[in-house]
């Protein structure tokens, strides 16, 4: 999954006669990360997204482990590692609200516990997806 600033340049990657039968999401992070259960600031200077409009819908909040290149996310132990089975998750696979994201975020990279996560940093995205029209 890539990611970029603009809903029209994110349709732009395809051919239109493809977006009828395509879904566009859109990201939002929180400006912090966890690190071996740490909470720390964090900022992503190279994004420069506009604002989501009414076309958009939230479905909910996923914690995933986030590298090197800010372009794409890596590993959600929500659906990666199984941790769904374990944590009440929505009909998207999400967790509900914001509250449970940050409750699970300083769990996922705890020493000792290498299977319950994939290496972090983990962040935590609210995760949208615009309207079909």
């Amino acid at each position: 999954m890539r990611v970029y600033d603009t809903p029209e340049l994110a349709w732009s990657i395809m051919e239109a006669e493809l977006h009828p039968q395509c879904d566009l999401f859109a990201y939002w992070t929180y400006p912090v990360r966890y690190v071996l259960g740490s909470r720390q600031s964090y900022s992503i200077p190279t994004v420069k997204p506009i604002p989501m409009d009414s076309s958009f819908a939230k479905l909910g909040y996923d914690v995933v482990s986030w590298e090197l290149d800010h372009s794409f996310f890596g590993h959600s132990p929500l659906s990666c590692n199984g941790l769904a089975a374990e944590v009440p998750i929505n009909r998207y696979f999400l967790l509900e609200t914001a509250e449970e994201a940050f409750a699970l975020a300083p769990t996922l990279e705890v020493l000792g516990q290498p299977m319950r996560g994939e290496p972090g940093p983990y962040h935590i995205v609210e995760v949208w997806r615009q309207r079909r029209t």
